[in-house]
Protein backbone atom coordinates (compact mmCIF):
# COMPACT_ATOMS: atom_id res chain seq x y z
CA UNK A 1 0.00 0.00 0.00
CA UNK A 2 1.08 3.43 -0.57
CA UNK A 3 2.28 5.08 2.05
CA UNK A 4 2.37 2.51 4.31
CA UNK A 5 5.39 2.38 6.46
CA UNK A 6 6.71 -0.88 8.68
CA UNK A 7 8.85 -0.07 11.40
CA UNK A 8 8.51 -2.69 13.39
CA UNK A 9 11.51 -3.46 15.42
CA UNK A 10 13.75 -0.96 13.21
CA UNK A 11 13.71 2.00 15.84
CA UNK A 12 14.68 4.03 18.44
CA UNK A 13 12.39 5.47 20.94
CA UNK A 14 13.81 8.99 19.35
CA UNK A 15 12.63 8.28 15.89
CA UNK A 16 9.51 6.55 17.10
CA UNK A 17 8.44 10.19 17.92
CA UNK A 18 9.86 11.65 15.02
CA UNK A 19 7.87 9.32 12.88
CA UNK A 20 4.75 9.14 14.69
CA UNK A 21 4.90 13.01 14.67
CA UNK A 22 4.00 12.52 10.90
CA UNK A 23 1.88 10.30 11.03
CA UNK A 24 -2.08 10.94 10.43
CA UNK A 25 -3.35 7.67 12.07
CA UNK A 26 -1.22 5.27 14.05
CA UNK A 27 -2.78 1.58 13.52
CA UNK A 28 -1.72 -0.88 16.28
CA UNK A 29 -1.76 -3.51 19.24
CA UNK A 30 -1.69 -2.37 22.95
CA UNK A 31 1.35 -1.20 23.67
CA UNK A 32 3.71 1.53 24.02
CA UNK A 33 3.46 2.86 20.40
CA UNK A 34 -0.23 3.21 21.26
CA UNK A 35 0.66 4.87 24.47
CA UNK A 36 3.07 7.36 22.57
CA UNK A 37 0.54 8.30 20.11
CA UNK A 38 -1.91 9.06 22.76
CA UNK A 39 0.62 11.06 24.14
CA UNK A 40 1.47 12.84 20.84
CA UNK A 41 -2.29 13.72 20.01
CA UNK A 42 -1.69 11.62 16.82
CA UNK A 43 -5.28 9.35 16.81
CA UNK A 44 -4.86 5.59 17.04
CA UNK A 45 -7.03 2.95 16.18
CA UNK A 46 -5.92 -0.15 19.02
CA UNK A 47 -6.92 -3.87 18.22
CA UNK A 48 -7.51 -5.42 21.65
CA UNK A 49 -7.51 -8.67 22.73
CA UNK A 50 -6.15 -9.37 25.97
CA UNK A 51 -7.02 -6.09 26.82
CA UNK A 52 -9.91 -4.02 27.93
CA UNK A 53 -11.48 -1.15 25.81
CA UNK A 54 -12.13 0.47 29.36
CA UNK A 55 -7.84 0.52 29.69
CA UNK A 56 -7.88 3.37 26.96
CA UNK A 57 -10.95 5.67 28.76
CA UNK A 58 -8.70 8.24 29.60
CA UNK A 59 -6.89 7.75 26.00
CA UNK A 60 -8.75 11.09 24.12
CA UNK A 61 -6.42 10.08 20.39
CA UNK A 62 -6.97 6.51 20.91
CA UNK A 63 -10.31 4.38 19.87
CA UNK A 64 -10.46 0.38 20.57
CA UNK A 65 -11.56 -2.78 18.20
CA UNK A 66 -12.46 -5.36 20.17
CA UNK A 67 -13.54 -9.14 19.00
CA UNK A 68 -16.52 -10.54 20.10
CA UNK A 69 -14.76 -13.27 21.84
CA UNK A 70 -16.50 -14.75 25.01
CA UNK A 71 -13.01 -15.12 26.97
CA UNK A 72 -11.73 -11.50 26.22
CA UNK A 73 -10.59 -9.49 27.98
CA UNK A 74 -8.53 -12.14 29.76
CA UNK A 75 -5.47 -9.78 30.59
CA UNK A 76 -2.87 -12.45 30.08
CA UNK A 77 0.32 -11.21 30.05
CA UNK A 78 1.77 -14.05 27.95
CA UNK A 79 1.20 -15.82 24.91
CA UNK A 80 -0.59 -18.80 26.52
CA UNK A 81 -4.18 -18.51 26.85
CA UNK A 82 -5.47 -18.80 30.58
CA UNK A 83 -8.57 -20.89 28.86
CA UNK A 84 -6.05 -23.52 27.23
CA UNK A 85 -6.59 -22.43 23.75
CA UNK A 86 -3.31 -22.23 22.85
CA UNK A 87 -2.87 -19.11 21.03
CA UNK A 88 -5.37 -15.88 21.35
CA UNK A 89 -8.74 -16.87 19.76
CA UNK A 90 -9.20 -13.06 19.63
CA UNK A 91 -8.29 -12.06 15.83
CA UNK A 92 -9.83 -14.82 14.44
CA UNK A 93 -13.24 -14.73 15.79
CA UNK A 94 -15.82 -13.77 12.91
CA UNK A 95 -16.52 -10.86 14.75
CA UNK A 96 -13.46 -9.11 13.57
CA UNK A 97 -12.62 -9.59 9.92
CA UNK A 98 -10.36 -7.63 8.02
CA UNK A 99 -13.07 -5.72 6.22
CA UNK A 100 -14.26 -4.54 9.94
CA UNK A 101 -10.54 -3.27 10.38
CA UNK A 102 -10.64 -1.56 6.90
CA UNK A 103 -13.61 -0.08 8.01
CA UNK A 104 -12.32 1.24 11.16
CA UNK A 105 -9.77 3.03 9.84
CA UNK A 106 -11.62 4.83 6.98
CA UNK A 107 -14.33 6.09 9.79
CA UNK A 108 -11.03 7.44 11.88
CA UNK A 109 -9.42 8.71 8.61
CA UNK A 110 -12.57 10.81 8.42
CA UNK A 111 -12.36 12.08 11.11
CA UNK A 112 -8.58 13.01 11.39
CA UNK A 113 -9.40 14.96 7.95
CA UNK A 114 -12.72 16.72 9.34
CA UNK A 115 -10.69 18.19 11.99
CA UNK A 116 -8.02 19.16 10.05
CA UNK A 117 -10.20 20.96 7.57
CA UNK A 118 -12.07 22.86 10.17
CA UNK A 119 -8.74 23.81 12.09
CA UNK A 120 -7.12 25.36 9.01
CA UNK A 121 -10.78 27.12 8.13
CA UNK A 122 -10.52 28.44 11.87
CA UNK A 123 -6.94 29.84 11.08
CA UNK A 124 -8.28 31.87 7.98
Amino acid sequence: LEGLVDLRGKTTVEEMVAWMGRMDLFLGMDSFAVHLSNLLEVPALVLLSTTAASSFQWHRHVSCLTSGIQCAPCFALRDECPQGHGICEAFQHHSITPECIVNSVVRKMEQVFLRKLTWRNEKK
